[in-house]
This record gives structure tokens, sequence and C-alpha cells, in this order.
């Protein structure tokens, strides 16, 4: 009897790790020069950034029962920045990390691991980091997709130079 009340504590324990969608993960590049603003206020120059990372897709969806489903979805991304000057020249490496954070309503069932075309969106957070020099961040709360350049605040923040308002 003590067996059988171990084993079905241990399945109830078990059962919600279970129940979690598995992440899904993937290599991820890209290369961004920034002129003027952003990193290039830290180092004092056209700076152009190659960012290597994995990245780490995260989705859950629950069923509302009447044909739309509520989706919570998280990105994380961590890998390295190599920064190069405009003649191509190595001047830093600094770790990095991305953070985005999905909380909406779609009314397709989409079974992806990555969900684009939400309907509503009750809650975004996306944050862009290069450890001690630069922070992006785009934030919005309750808003239809198709309103989406009205309802998402951009701003970034440099050493030394603080937060800057981009939009709106």
């Amino acid at each position: 009897m003590l067996i059988g009340l171990f084993v079905f504590a241990m399945v109830l324990m078990v059962k919600p790790v279970l129940a979690t969608p598995p992440s899904v993960y993937e290599e991820f590049h890209w290369v961004q020069t920034y002129d003027g603003w952003g990193p290039a206020l830290y180092y004092g120059e056209t700076v152009t950034i190659e960012y290597y990372a994995v990245n780490r897709w995260h989705v859950e969806m629950k069923d509302n029962g009447d044909g739309t489903w509520t989706v919570n979805q998280e990105l994380t991304q961590d890998g390295i920045a190599y920064i190069y000057d405009a003649e191509g020249n190595l001047i830093d490496k600094r770790r990095f990390r991305v953070t985005e954070i999905t909380l909406g309503v779609v009314s397709n069932k989409q079974d992806w691991y990555y969900i684009l075309d939400f309907d509503y969106v009750k809650e975004w957070q996306y944050h862009w980091i290069v450890t001690g020099v630069y922070h992006f961040k785009a934030e919005g709360q309750k808003f239809d997709i198709a309103d989406y350049w009205n309802s998402v605040t951009y701003s970034y923040w440099v050493r030394g130079f603080g937060w800057t308002q981009m939009w709106p």
C-alpha cells in the first residue's frame, strides 16, 4: 500500500513536466551596423556587430473553447557579439542576450514553435542586451496586431548616455 501511494505521488509530480511542450533550439546569426546611435555611441564610431547565439523557443497554448487559443511564448538567445570598426577590425567581444515574451490570442491554431500572427496581444516585451554596452527594448500591452506601430514603445540605453526614446 505504501509503495502504491509513493508511485501515485510520483506520477502526480511528473505529470506537469510531461504536459509542458518541449522547447526548440536553433542557431542564430545576425549582422547589424550602427551609425550614430546605440552601440556606436559607446564606441565613439560606426560599428558593425556580428551576433552568434542559440535561440530557445518555448510555446504554451491553451484552448479558450471559443475557437481561439491563448498563447504564452518565450524566446531567449544567449551568445557572443563581435564588434568591428568601420575598417573591419575586431575591437571588442561581449556576451549578449535577447529575451522576448509574448502573451496573446490567436484565432487559428498553430502547431509550430514560434507564433507570428497574433490577433490580439495582451503583453509583449523584447530586450536585446550587449553586456555593459547597450540595451534595446520594445514593450506593449493590450493591442490588436493591426495597431502594432501605435501600441509599442521602443527605446535604448547606452552606457554613459542613458535611455533614449525611439518610437513613438
